[in-house]
């Protein structure tokens, strides 16, 4: 079930009432940077709302890198080395902050945007479809790329 946020008031919403979503809608990431598939990153934003990919992204990046939380996660209990995590991030000079700069309201106008836009111009957004076997040429910056899809389908 999920709930509306609102600001300033108390008891509007409960972070229990969201849902977690699956481990795997971030094991791919998760993945990537256990592997270092991209090298270290300077910037990581985390808006999977995943708990598991959260405690991975945090100290993940390279020194002097920012790591933005974007998502809102359900509250739940898991293992971290905190130590390790403050270490990384004091002696690296890190940066971690979290942002949240739209609500339920602005989805749905949103969402009612895109579905009055020009199909034709919406479908020129996605100039790249690269197969889930090959996720790792999507993260390869192309000089006309806009938007760059990894299909799951294929």
């Amino acid at each position: 079930m999920r709930t509306t946020l609102t600001p300033g008031t108390r008891g509007s919403a409960r972070l229990e009432d969201v849902p977690e979503p699956a481990a795997a809608d971030g094991a791919l990431l998760m993945r990537a940077l256990a592997l270092g598939v991209c090298g270290t990153p300077d910037i990581i934003m985390e808006c999977t709302g995943a708990p598991a990919v959260i405690r991975e992204v945090l100290g993940r990046t390279s020194p002097g890198g920012i790591a933005c939380l974007l998502s809102i996660t359900p509250s739940r209990v898991m293992d971290i080395d905190i130590g390790l995590v403050n270490r990384r991030t004091v002696l690296d000079n890190e940066a971690v902050f979290g942002s949240v700069n739209a609500n339920r309201a602005h989805y749905h106008m949103a969402a009612e945007a895109l579905s009055r836009a020009e199909r034709d111009w919406l479908a020129r957004l996605v100039t790249r479809r690269v197969p889930l076997q090959k996720w790792s040429e999507a993260l390869e910056h192309w000089p006309d790329d806009i938007k760059v899809v990894v299909d799951f389908a294929h």
